[in-house]
């Protein structure tokens, strides 16, 4: 994740003894590297974490990219996130349904979403956390139940700490997002708590 937001243009400095993370923002993820020409290649090793909410977040900009891992990465399923990205007619596709994921866009041009709650909360907290990037409106409805409630309440939560408001339809069924919602780094620190998950 590091390297690949550091090909982005992101200032990313590594405390480890007093395990801190100082990062210089640029507003909006580009392609640094090679503004309006190829592609830029960005390794995600086998991290699905990374390589989901970062398909949305550079689907939702400009410019062309390549998302890619290893061997296993290439048996982790991201279709749905893909699909939803072309429903608001993003530039961007997948092979069978995972990686590579092949980015070459302007943004999205539409505003409204469908996607499943009940496969994967990583596809729409990836649609809630990008939202806030386009140039409109956007609300992401959900077509199935929402299976991990609790993931989907840690990402509002950690939106709404950097400054951007969704409005929550009751049950969850569906979130909006104006499009004057703004990120804004939190004053002093934040903190992440370690995964207990993994």
């Amino acid at each position: 994740m590091i390297n690949a937001l550091n090909r982005l243009g992101v200032d990313i400095n590594i405390n480890k003894e007093q395990h801190t993370c100082h990062i210089v923002g640029n507003s909006q993820l580009h392609n640094a590297k090679n503004p309006n020409s190829e592609h830029l290649f960005l390794e995600m090793g086998n991290a699905g974490t990374v390589i989901r909410p970062l398909t949305a977040m550079l689907s939702f900009g400009e410019g062309k990219y390549v998302l890619d891992g290893v061997k296993r990465m290439r048996e982790r399923p991201i279709y749905d996130l893909v699909q939803s990205l072309q429903q608001l007619g993003c530039g961007v596709t997948c092979i069978n349904g995972f990686p590579p994921v092949t980015i070459d866009t302007n943004g999205p041009s539409g505003n409204q979403v469908n996607i499943s709650g009940n496969i994967s909360s990583q596809y729409l907290s990836s649609l809630l956390m990008a939202a806030p990037l386009a140039q409109s409106d956007i609300t992401i409805h959900l077509n199935s139940p929402l299976n991990s409630a609790p993931y989907i309440d840690l990402t509002l939560q950690v939106m709404k700490a950097f400054g951007v408001s969704v409005i929550v339809k009751p049950n969850k069924t569906s979130f909006f997002i104006r499009k004057d919602e703004v990120y804004h780094s939190p004053r002093g620190e934040y903190v992440i708590e370690g995964d207990a998950s993994s």
